[in-house]
């Protein structure tokens, strides 16, 4: 594990197994897509039958990689003491209602994989920081960290967030939207008052 000793040195480390998880999804696509005439729907489904398996398991990999290295880095910084096996479908994405599989179906069946890399990539971020946030939200007790502080990693890249802002624990939680690279930062209540001093 690298030396993290902040959440935005957390939120570097997941970016990292994004970014690697992604890699080899991109090339999982380009091995089983490539020659695919996307307008032949036989030669779309073979592929497809043979790929979309193969990017889940990758997926699920890579998000199994950020709860492990989240539940590490919250038991160092934060002394967690409940280290329970959360269900990484549970803390995905879900506000469209769709699974990852249906997610799949739709960039390679019914869009015919066009744009499908963008979509893999968006899909790995997305997932990515959502169960980044969602451990976090679990495993830390609002009665310890009664507040949190927006932040990511370019600092006011994120147009559609309060970057900076400060919300209570219990409050909604980034990333507030798809391929959202937002954080929460916890407060105590003593960091929480010094910073209205400010």
């Amino acid at each position: 594990m690298q030396d993290i000793k902040t959440i935005k040195d957390l939120s570097k480390a997941v970016h990292e197994i994004r970014d690697a998880h992604a890699v080899n999804m991109v090339k999982l696509h380009n091995k089983y897509w490539k020659g695919v005439d996307p307008e032949d729907e036989r030669q779309v489904v073979e592929a497809y039958t043979e790929l979309a398996p193969l990017l889940a398991d990758e997926l699920f990999k890579c998000l199994e990689e950020i709860v492990a290295l989240v539940l590490k880095v919250l038991t160092k910084l934060y002394k967690i003491k409940n280290k329970n096996v959360l269900d990484i479908e549970d803390l995905m994405y879900q506000d469209d209602g769709y699974t990852t599989m249906d997610r799949l179906y739709k960039y390679y069946i019914v869009h015919k994989g066009q744009r499908a890399v963008y979509n893999l990539v968006r899909l790995v971020n997305t997932e990515g920081e959502y169960v980044f946030s969602g451990v976090m939200e679990d495993k830390l007790s609002p009665d310890d960290y009664p507040y949190f502080r927006v932040d990511n990693l370019d600092d006011d890249e994120c147009d559609d967030c309060p970057i900076g802002e400060i919300f209570p624990w219990t409050a909604e939680h980034p990333p507030f939207h798809p391929d959202c690279e937002c954080f929460a930062e916890p407060l105590t209540q003593e960091q929480f008052e010094k910073e209205n001093l400010n």
